[in-house]
Formats: structure tokens, C-alpha cells, sequence
């Protein structure tokens, strides 16, 4: 996928936060925010939650936090504190930790 510019401003499909919009960066510049290796991360067209195995500039390799099948995606934001607690909570049940 490549960023779409728009009056000189670069766009890309990313999400700020835990409001629904879109990163911006100059038309010579990378866009203010990428994902951190084992970062997790929404991907917003399905809804799932999932850590950052691998990221190429624009498409990350998600993984998700109960084992699983990775896969890839495009459109993703930050995981709010909630949603990073439930996938923590999840991977720790998946490992058999317990009280």
C-alpha cells in the first residue's frame, strides 16, 4: 500500500490512539508512529487484537495473544490499556499461568 498525499500532507492507514482517525507526516517524511516489535496492536478492519511479529512499512505480521494462525494487515492502531491488558491476561492464561 502506498500513502495517498493530500495538499502536500502524507496519509497513512493508521489509527491514533484509541480514537478512530489517521496518522500524518510531511510528503518527504514517515508518518509520527509505527509499531513496536511485540507491540500490540488493533487491526481495525477485523477488530483483533494482535502483537507485532514484523512490520515493512506498511503492512505488520500480526500475532495473536491466544497462539494461533499470524496474519497481516494494513489498518491497525495502538492497542488502548484495556485491550493490552486483555491480550496480556489471555497469552498468560494460553502459557497456564496461574494465581
Amino acid at each position: 500500500m502506498t500513502p495517498t498525499t493530500t495538499h502536500g500532507v502524507c496519509l497513512v492507514n493508521a489509527q491514533r490512539g484509541p480514537e478512530q482517525g489517521q496518522f500524518t507526516a510531511g510528503p518527504n517524511s514517515a508518518a509520527t508512529w509505527v509499531p513496536g516489535l511485540r507491540e500490540w496492536v488493533i487491526d481495525t478492519s477485523t477488530g483483533r487484537t494482535g502483537q507485532v511479529m514484523r512490520w515493512d512499512g506498511t503492512e505488520v505480521t500480526l500475532c495473536p495473544p491466544d497462539g494461533g494462525t499470524p496474519w497481516y494487515t494494513t489498518t491497525y492502531r495502538r492497542a488502548t490499556p484495556s485491550e493490552h491488558l486483555a491480550a496480556r491476561v489471555m497469552m498468560l492464561n494460553r502459557r497456564g499461568y496461574t494465581c
